[in-house]
């Protein structure tokens, strides 16, 4: 069965080692309802902003803001170790937008100061924190406007199993998450335009940064 042009135009320019946006000069930008939650983040704080998502059966993507140590040596790593099945990926992104999906301490009010708990995602709460929908891998890839500089995107084999005509063959053909730093494009007013994305690699656990 030889998959539909639709198809074949969100993933075939996925099975690249390299991702670049020349690949969509075809498409639109998305409309104001796919544009992605903004967050009025601080520009002096040190942060390494991500987005993760989950493909859907339908090749639609819902996916969450994710603010702290976004790059794949600690985010890719731990997404890869806690989050590796539909049901526990689903789970942390029904939660919404969060500092950390994994976090062993929180800040104590009343001690002023950080204690220590069981890791579990930091959540920012609130009905403006709820996962954000595109309608496809490719508007996923192309709608990073909160300063996202990482993507995550994990698909699951029950979305393999629902679209294996089409996935056959590509990057999407095992279960798993896939990465793409992200490099804003800007207008002369600073404003970003667009993004350009570029496939990168989770290492494996041995690697990960253990701060």
């Amino acid at each position: 069965m030889t998959p539909s042009p639709l198809v074949r135009c969100i993933i075939d320019p996925l099975l690249k080692a390299e991702i670049r946006h020349e690949s969509y000069q075809g498409v639109t930008r998305s409309s104001q309802k796919e544009s992605s939650t903004k967050h009025s983040l601080n520009t002096h704080t040190m942060s390494t902003r991500a987005r993760i998502g989950i493909l859907q059966k339908d090749l639609s993507v819902e996916s969450v803001y994710h603010h702290w140590d976004g790059y794949p040596e600690w985010l890719g790593v731990t997404l890869q170790e806690h989050y590796n099945t539909h049901e526990s990926v689903a789970k942390l992104i029904d939660g919404g937008n969060m500092s950390s999906c994994y976090s062993d301490n929180e800040f104590d009010y009343e001690k002023q100061e950080f204690v220590k708990q069981d890791p579990k995602p930091n959540y920012y709460g609130g009905d403006d924190e709820r996962p954000h929908l595109n309608s496809s891998i490719q508007m996923f890839l192309k709608d990073a406007y909160a300063s996202e500089e990482y993507l995550y995107l994990f698909c699951s084999r029950e979305v393999i199993e629902a679209n294996k005509h089409n996935m056959k063959g590509t990057i999407f053909a095992t279960e798993g998450w896939h990465a793409w730093s992200v490099r804003p494009l800007y207008n002369e007013d600073y404003s970003i335009r667009d993004t350009d994305v570029t496939s990168v690699k989770i290492p494996a656990y041995d690697v990960a940064d253990a701060s």
